[in-house]
């Protein structure tokens, strides 16, 4: 079940695991094949991702985590 997954990223340099979204996505978000796309700009809240198809993309915990990760 999609709800029972967690997405980090492990970034070499700072030692930190990010934590992109968990405990989302309900019985059945991940029932096929899914894109989820982390970004700095998107509206869209991860947690409210209750099931079926995900949003285009997801905004990340950490404000501004790409700019970071890429710096």
């Amino acid at each position: 079940m999609a709800e029972d997954v967690a997405f980090y990223y492990n970034q070499h340099r700072y030692n930190i695991l990010w934590e992109l979204g968990g405990v989302a996505g309900g019985t059945d978000g991940m029932d096929t094949a899914v894109d989820l796309t982390f970004t700095d700009s998107s509206s869209n809240n991860y947690i409210d991702w209750t099931g079926g198809a995900p949003a285009a993309d997801y905004f990340q915990k950490m404000e501004h985590l790409m700019q970071h990760l890429l710096d």
